[in-house]
């Protein structure tokens, strides 16, 4: 549920023999937090990522850091064969990363690939979003990480809002089919009443949809770490 009433658990106290909790969250603009402003696109100080941040701090202490990985503008493949810029190959960067928890953020933008073919960009379809998902999910876990996905926001844009729904469905399918703690927002949001009202642009929340993500994300997440404290 996207409401949120903070309840949150005494902090538990951290020494210089409690190890760090790293949470790693990897996805398109929406996990970095861009919002349009104005005159301008920023990046907000309340996104979704911060607040989950903020919301683990709360209950668990210092220990527990939430890493923001996001990239502008990529998509599940480019996660996939390290094409996004900034990041190696999934295999690598699952290889080498020292989180215990991994968060997916991707469907944006493969929606709008595939409607909106470009040159030099994967064009894939909702199947083929799946089969990128659960590569990453299957990669992740070979290297012991705990992965959890994130429904994207819905999106009025017209190269996304006719098919994102497709997208949604088939990582609601996986994750039913993997296993994995999925972070349910799209359809709630969707089915409420003016939705749009909440983006800043027709794809990028504002920064309250952006707090109530992170509360949502909070409420599945936490349960890990909780988990993961106790080992």
């Amino acid at each position: 549920m996207l409401a949120f009433s903070s309840q949150a658990a005494a902090a538990i106290p951290v020494d210089g023999s409690t190890s760090q909790i790293l949470i790693e969250e990897y996805g398109d603009s929406t996990t970095v937090g861009y919002t349009k402003m104005p005159t301008e696109t920023i990046v907000a100080a309340i996104n979704q990522p911060n607040t989950l941040q903020q919301l683990l701090s709360n209950e668990f202490g210092a220990r527990v850091v939430v890493k923001n990985e996001g990239v502008g503008g990529i998509q599940s493949s480019d996660a996939l064969a390290g094409t996004d810029g900034v990041h190696q190959s999934w295999e690598t960067v699952m290889r080498n990363s020292t989180a215990q928890i991994v968060s997916l953020n991707f469907a944006l933008n493969d929606a709008f690939f595939f409607s909106q073919p470009v040159a030099g960009k994967p064009s894939v379809s909702p199947q083929g979003y799946k089969a990128a998902m659960a590569e990453l999910i299957s990669i992740a876990r070979k290297y012991g990480k705990e992965v959890v996905l994130y429904e994207p926001n819905p999106s009025c844009h017209p190269a996304r809002e006719p098919i994102l729904a497709y997208y949604v469905m088939h990582l609601d399918e996986l994750a039913a089919e993997q296993n994995v703690p999925l972070v349910s927002q799209y359809w709630e949001i969707v089915s409420s009443p003016n939705w749009q009202s909440r983006l800043s642009d027709c794809t990028h929340p504002r920064p309250e949809l952006y707090r109530a993500k992170g509360e949502n994300a909070y409420q599945v997440v936490r349960h890990l770490v909780k988990r993961l404290v106790s080992e």
